[in-house]
């Protein structure tokens, strides 16, 4: 199968009186991977046949979908007793979902952000995500996390911003 199906990746065969003719296959096709596991089949022969049906059927009816987070759904998150008013959100990882093929023009995102966060803001805090959907089904969630640290105002943090302000006068 290896030599013989196109993107065949790997594969992985046994046979047991109790299991009978097994196999893992792994294929890749225009950035999707698909693997097949073909249990207690009759034969050798019908395992492979088995999984490159359905190694066939996912790649036909099937698409990876990458999921771009448009930049304009998230704002600025504000930072209560922090350095800095605000902090950046940015996308912890992307996220890749398989969905029917013809339904890729269906997938929403919804945002759930946090409106105001208390500081210290560490740099990679989780800060909010977003849901992927189709149709109302959950598909997955991505992280959204804080670009950069915001530490917390402190007393002598202030006195020395006021310091350094009076002495550039």
């Amino acid at each position: 199968m290896v030599r013989f199906y196109d993107g065949c990746t790997g594969l992985k065969t046994g046979t047991t009186s109790k299991a009978g003719h097994c196999l893992a296959a792994s294929a890749v096709r225009n950035d999707m991977e698909l693997i097949a596991v073909v249990l207690a089949a009759d034969t050798g022969d019908n395992r492979f046949s088995n999984a490159r049906k359905l190694l066939d059927h996912g790649f036909a009816n099937f698409s990876a979908v990458k999921i771009e987070v448009d930049p304009a759904m998230l704002s600025l998150v504000k930072v209560k007793n922090g350095v800095m008013p605000t902090v950046q959100v940015r996308v912890r990882n992307p996220l890749s979902v398989l969905v029917p093929r013809g339904k890729e023009e269906k997938i929403a995102q919804s945002v759930q952000l946090a409106e105001t966060v208390p500081a210290p803001i560490a740099e990679n805090d989780l800060l909010g995500s977003v849901t992927v959907t189709l149709e109302g089904a959950v598909l997955g969630e991505i992280p959204l996390e804080a670009e950069h640290a915001v530490p917390k105002m402190t007393f002598s943090v202030a006195l020395g911003w006021l310091l350094t302000a009076l002495v550039k006068r």
